[in-house]
């Protein structure tokens, strides 16, 4: 991972305009860790869909959001949220 690459998804100057940033990601740093969030990013299409397909691995079973992060994210998420797609426990 490089060091001098930044991505914060809350910084209103990459809200502005993403795009440079996500194709320095794929360039230099596809797999990314935000070590100030606590979060690792994917940038590459083919990265993401292995992980999709690996839960053991990459699992999404606290959510898919920095906003809602934790154990019942799931409740309050849609079905990424899931590592397997399930029916709610109320449903």
């Amino acid at each position: 991972m490089t060091d001098d690459i930044e991505y914060d998804p809350y910084s209103h100057a990459i809200q502005e305009n993403p795009y440079p940033v996500y194709a320095e990601l794929r360039r230099r740093a596809p797999l990314y860790h935000n070590t100030e969030r606590d979060f690792v990013a994917l940038s590459r299409h083919a990265d993401v869909l292995a992980a999709m397909r690996d839960p053991g691995l990459f699992s999404s079973v606290y959510g898919d959001s920095l906003d809602l992060w934790g154990p019942e994210a799931p409740l309050a998420s849609s079905l990424i949220a899931m590592d397997a797609p399930k029916l709610p426990e109320y449903a």
